[in-house]
């Protein structure tokens, strides 16, 4: 009875409590929050209760006190509790606002706000009361937080989030350094950790259904707690061990508990109801009238123990105490220690995770994990958005992520590139994967290492190493691929597919990570599914349908489909589950992104962009969400050599990407040199190796004479009729036979960017254009013996390369510094520049080895052309210059047969001709979609490549249709060079007896010019070169490219080259590097133009190798002597220039019955010499086919040193942000960067 009477009286005085009462003051109070029941005629403000005093003196008092103290607004909700004896602090969580706060309990009322940004769901707070520090579980977030309670320590960090579902109680034992939490979850359990969320441990997980509110008696080491579902009060050591239900109350709706000496204090929400219990019996109950949420006792011997340890070590932000250890300073997220051993923090260069990217126009935007809680005031676009370039318009639509590399990969739609960008301040993005097409899906297995793409342009699904190496097909034949989500522990992939109605439905599809066992998930009932998100917490597929107006849900266990949310004004997009939030992009009326709750089924915000580009691709960058799975595709686990996925029932299966074999063993990948009529020579070596032995040792010597010959032919074998084919994104060069068509990669571990490319059939060498490390390299066709041949400076590069294989001559462009210059290919680190003045953009190059000349291409806006030269730079004139300047020249082509030259405009978007007798210029194929970039002419036909599509076009020289050729799923093609042994170049070269010791080059007439490399100068004999300074180059010494008119170097170019006639030797005579038009040939440069290059310095590495010497004599020890018929231009008949002998001789057949003639015996010698070869290639490539798979293969790399994209940055004003909701809290990531923590609205209260 007397409980009852003072339950009547406590309700008495609670409802009159917003009339009078008295401040909580320091000293022992029982507190707990409260929020009013509605009454029709009153509207009561949520309170901070408090019955003050000794609890064993009041519990017998038939009138306890009760103060009071009231919220500013009757929207406010009080929380959980938690307190700071020696600092006189008590806190709560806010659930309307979010926000974690305290009061002085010395009689003030103004709040100071220590973290913003909760969630409305945080039931648990915690106060270490020796580091002081605030614990705080956040039941929607599923994270436990802590943040210091000093509000001149700013900063927070997330101590626990892997595996929690749904955490509420909280408890803190800082003299043990132990955290006690409860979670409900699927499997509702009890856990502890240290302080900082490590050494976790499961101390309960059965007979537990909701446990609530948690204590700890530091006395007896026990920890209690209460279980809602049961309506139980519980007990276990502090080992979760001697587990015990120590009081039951059916009907009722437990939330909190606290402890004073031997009585437990417990809030029923369900009845309103504030009930005292011992561990033996219940003692006593209060009618509230209101409903109670979170309690504490406020009591200096419920923090036993006291510590200035972390005030003294002056920390800047956090401070952890340890009894044996002291003290110890941490940074928050988003900051790290400006050194080990410091005090204060720094921001770090990273981002925050977790945290929300969509992709939105020309921008990615981020926001933090708690995104539907934080403020919106005062954001722009500028502030949350980074990427964006509204020059370039990148567009980007498609987004995933790597959490263990903390990388972001994006696509671009303009640039059809796929980015990967590191997430730290400062970082750029580096293309992967380019010339895609619309790519509307991305989703990495961060397992394997594996990125998945949908091409909605290919209608294919695409894989490739998580670093663009080793790009295949999964899949294609595919109608209108969308969004793709992989599951590498189920070894699936799901995509979504839009269909084309009526004849194809849209549909939901899955299939093994290798495209086997494909089967529709759904079908039918899906209008327009777009993306996909899988959550690895719950193992639940989401996806959306734009036109259903809903995000549906397949559990992957059960089989089970369900709607999940809907709105009919949504066009839902983009998808992302996070924790219990549902995120997804709007593109339409409500173009941004949103959020919802998913318990509820109720939205709670909106961020609309207001003409800033379609909201898009959508992912919550979550580590948790990227757990760790292993399976026998992992990176540390797998032999394949490239591509591993999992195949039928879960079983690993290796792949080869674009021109790569798997090997017999199932694991390796090799590729080989293309090669031709294998049948024919295995035929051969089988009916006459009887007598090849019998002949071997005659004709040895013949052999070892005739080397090179012989050589020339094996090259002819093995690469006849076989295009150069480089490919610029994927970085791989490939070869392909013309006939079968047949491809091939070259096996080298290609960095960067490649443009120029050309191929020398005497070394079997590939030369090739680095233009992101701004050098020249070589291999072999083989892929071996790969090294840089020249340096330029870092404002120079090279787009065009032309291989004079007959006088061992190497042309190149050097873009970047407006020149072009020539290297020996047979001596190291010869090279000169020829050509110096008037060039704006010299792009493409191309040789003409008999009649000694070189034409190049110029895209410059201001006299764009095709320009032709002698060999050494002389005699310039255009061959062809457009009438307007809209030109935009690239690859070109020689057909010195037909006398006619090819070019591609990317301009114009045309591929042109213009015969070099007539000059007539005819414009063969138009293509107004197309970007022409590179041209090749092999026998009767023309090869082009075009950025605008995935494989290498084919038309026939004459005219004709321009077609696609060979394969179809290159990346972008970028050079393309050809050689055909029935077009291979026969002559002698002018050079042969030349005396020139760095470089001859050739000219019109059958003349030649001596020139030295750089840094040298031409002695008086005309021959030799001696340095111009004591210096000697080094590898990447820069050297001085070519000065200016009024340098020394330029006003004595006469000392640099010789000029010899094609029958004998004359003296010296200047030669000046001259440029006329067709009507004249007399200055030195066009009058309009001024180019000067005196300080444009070139380096040239030095590596040292020694060259092989290439030698043809005849079997009399005589040089052969080759007549070289042509038609010089613009004159009738056949004119026959006497050929100069050279040691370098390589055959080139210009007509049938041409060629020089040969002795018998010759013949028969090279027969057999040819015969004996062919046994050689026959063994060395069976032993090759055997043993391939021994052989290492190089990799792919990504690009170090990217320079064309874009900074993150976090600028000044920009476009502003709307919302669609009101309200909102602070962003704690923010606000902490440039604000303290400050008094906010001050609470109230009444004397009595």
């Amino acid at each position: 009875m007397e409980s009852i009477l003072l339950g009547v009286l406590l309700s008495l005085v609670l409802l009159a409590s917003h009339i009078q009462g008295a401040a909580i003051t320091h000293e022992t109070n029982l507190v707990w929050a409260q929020t009013p029941i509605s009454l029709p005629f009153a509207r009561s403000n949520a309170r901070l209760m408090s019955i003050p005093g000794n609890p064993n003196k009041w519990m017998s008092a038939s009138k306890p006190t009760v103060n009071n103290i009231a919220a500013p607004h009757f929207t406010w909700g009080f929380r959980a509790l938690g307190f700071h004896w020696e600092d006189q602090l008590l806190f709560w969580s806010e659930g309307t606002n979010k926000k974690i706060q305290s009061v002085f309990l010395n009689g003030s009322l103004e709040t100071t706000t220590l973290f913003t940004g909760t969630s409305s769901e945080v039931h648990g707070i915690a106060v270490d009361w020796l580091s002081r520090n605030l614990y705080f579980t956040d039941g929607l977030y599923n994270w436990i937080m802590m943040t210091s309670t000093l509000p001149s320590r700013p900063g927070y960090k997330i101590v626990v989030q892997d595996d929690l579902q749904s955490p509420h109680g909280l408890a803190v034992h800082p003299a043990r350094m132990l955290l006690f939490w409860s979670d409900w979850g699927t499997r509702p359990k009890i856990e502890r950790s240290n302080l900082l969320g490590q050494d976790r441990k499961v101390l309960l997980d059965r007979q537990l259904v909701k446990p609530q509110g948690l204590v700890i008696d530091y006395a007896k080491n026990r920890l209690y707690w209460v279980d809602s579902f049961k309506c139980t009060i519980e007990m276990a050591d502090l080992n979760g061990k001697g587990h015990k239900i120590l009081h039951v109350a059916e009907g009722s709706g437990f939330f909190g508990i606290a402890l004073y000496g031997n009585y437990l204090f417990v809030t029923d929400k369900k009845h309103g109801r504030l009930d005292i219990y011992t561990p033996q019996t219940r003692v006593k109950g209060f009618g509230l009238s209101a409903e109670p949420w979170g309690i504490v006792m406020y009591d200096n011997s419920t923090q036993p123990g006291t510590s200035d340890a972390c005030v003294e070590k002056n920390c800047e932000q956090l401070c952890v105490y340890d009894a044996l250890l002291g003290a110890k300073c941490l940074c928050g997220e988003g900051y790290v220690p400006e050194d080990p051993e410091s005090k204060a923090c720094k921001p770090s260069e990273k981002f925050v995770h977790p945290s929300h990217f969509y992709a939105i126009g020309d921008s990615v935007c981020h926001y933090p994990a708690n995104m539907a809680d934080m403020s919106l005031d005062n954001l722009t676009l500028s502030t949350q958005c980074f990427l964006g370039d509204k020059q370039h318009s990148p567009g980007y639509q498609t987004l995933t992520y790597d959490a263990a590399e903390n990388m972001l990969y994006l696509f671009s739609n303009t640039s059809k590139t796929i980015l990967r960008l590191p997430l730290e301040l400062g970082a750029k993005a580096i293309a992967i994967e380019g010339g895609t097409g619309e790519v509307k899906g991305m989703s990495l297995d961060w397992v394997s290492g594996n990125l998945y793409w949908t091409d909605a342009t290919q209608r294919a699904i695409m894989v490739s190493k998580k670093t663009g190496k080793y790009q295949r097909v999964v899949l294609d034949r595919l109608s209108s691929p969308v969004g793709i989500a992989v599951h590498p522990g189920r070894g699936k992939m799901f995509w979504t597919d839009h269909g084309h109605l009526p004849m194809i439905k849209a549909s939901v599809e899955k299939a093994n990570l290798d495209g086997s066992e494909r089967e529709s998930i759904m079908s039918g009932h899906v209008w327009q599914p777009n993306h996909l998100f899988i959550d690895f917490k719950t193992d639940c597929l989401y996806w959306t349908d734009s036109l259903k107006h809903h995000v549906r849900k397949l559990d992957l266990t059960s089989g089970r489909i369900t709607v999940i949310y809907e709105d009919d004004e949504v066009k839902f997009y983009g998808v992302s589950v996070f924790n219990d939030f549902l995120i997804w992009t709007d593109t339409d009326t409500l173009n941004g992104v949103h959020m919802a709750r998913l318990d509820k089924k109720e939205k709670v915000r909106g961020i609309i962009h207001p003409n800033v580009g379609v909201a898009s691709d959508l992912i919550t960058f979550d580590p948790s969400n990227q757990p760790e799975q292993s399976n026998p595709c992992s990176e540390n686990v797998t032999s394949c050599s490239q591509l591993c996925m999992l195949s039928e029932q879960k079983l690993p299966k290796c792949f080869c990407s674009l021109g790569y074999t798997l090997a017999e063993d199932g694991f390796k990948c090799y590729t080989l040199v293309v090669v031709v009529v294998v049948v024919v020579v295995v035929v051969v070596v089988i009916l006459l190796h009887v007598l090849l032995l019998l002949v071997v040792v005659v004709i040895l010597l013949h052999v070892l004479l005739l080397l090179l010959v012989v050589k020339a032919v094996v090259v002819v074998v093995v690469v006849v009729a076989a295009a150069v084919v480089e490919e610029v994104v994927v970085r791989k060069i490939f070869q392909m036979n013309l006939s079968p068509t047949k491809v091939q990669a070259v096996d080298l571990d290609i960095t960067n960017m490649v443009i120029g490319i050309d191929y020398d059939p005497i070394s079997t060498k590939m030369f090739w254009s680095d233009t992101t490390a701004h050098e020249i390299r070589e291999a072999t066709i083989e892929g071996k013996f790969e090294r840089p041949v020249m340096y330029f400076n870092s404002s120079g590069m090279s787009d065009g390369l032309a291989v004079d294989y007959i006088n061992r001559l190497l042309f190149f462009t050097e873009t970047g510094n407006k020149l072009i210059g020539v290297l020996n290919i047979d001596k190291e680190n010869i090279y000169t520049y020829i050509v110096s003045e008037d060039l704006e953009q010299p792009r493409d190059i191309v040789a003409s080895p008999i009649k000694g000349y070189i034409y190049w291409s110029d895209w410059g806006d201001q006299s764009p052309g095709i320009e032709r030269s002698n060999m050494d730079g002389t005699n310039r004139t255009f061959v062809y210059k457009p009438s307007h300047k809209r030109a935009w020249i690239n690859g070109i082509a020689l057909d010195t047969d037909e006398q006619t030259l090819y070019w591609v405009d990317a301009a114009e978007d045309t591929v042109n001709s213009i015969n070099l007798d007539s000059m007539e210029v005819k414009v063969l194929w138009t293509d107004t979609r197309a970007h022409f970039f590179s041209i090749d002419v092999i026998g009767q036909y023309l090869y082009v490549s075009d950025w605008m599509k995935k494989y290498i076009l084919r038309m026939p020289k004459v005219g004709g249709d321009l077609v696609p050729f060979g394969i179809r799923n290159y990346s972008r093609v970028h050079g393309i060079r050809g050689y055909n042994q029935s077009e291979a170049f026969t002559g002698v070269s002018v050079c042969v007896s030349s005396k020139c010791e760095h470089l001859c080059l050739p000219k019109e007439g059958g003349r030649h010019t001596c020139r030295c490399a750089e840094g040298y100068l031409l002695s008086e004999d005309g021959f030799t070169c001696v340095t111009d300074s004591p210096s000697t180059t080094t590898k990447k010494q820069r050297i001085s490219g070519p000065s200016s008119p009024s340098s020394p170097r330029a006003s004595s170019l006469s000392s640099l080259s010789t000029e010899f006639s094609s029958s004998s030797s004359s003296s010296p005579s200047s030669s000046t590097s001259t440029k006329q038009t067709p009507a004249s040939r007399q200055s030195t440069a066009r009058p309009d133009v001024t180019a000067t290059v005196s300080k444009l310095p070139v380096s040239m590495g030095t590596t040292k190798r020694r060259s092989p010497t290439f030698s043809t004599p005849s079997p009399n020890g005589d040089n052969v002597d080759v007549v070289v018929s042509y038609v010089p231009q613009g004159r009738g008949g056949t004119t026959t220039v006497p050929a100069i002998h050279r040691n370098t001789t390589v055959a080139r057949s210009t007509s049938p019955g041409k060629s020089a003639a040969l002795s018998t015996v010759t013949v028969a010698i090279i027969a057999c010499s040819i015969l004996i070869i062919l046994v050689i290639i026959i063994v060395l490539f069976a032993y090759r086919k055997k043993y391939i798979y021994k052989f290492t293969h190089g990799k792919l790399v990504e690009d170090k040193s990217p320079s064309t994209y874009y900074q993150i940055a976090f600028n000044g004003q920009g476009d502003q942000v709307t919302f669609d909701s009101g309200g909102g809290i602070e962003n704690p990531t923010y606000d902490y960067l440039n604000q303290p923590k400050d008094a906010d609205t001050a609470l109230t209260t009444q004397a009595p």
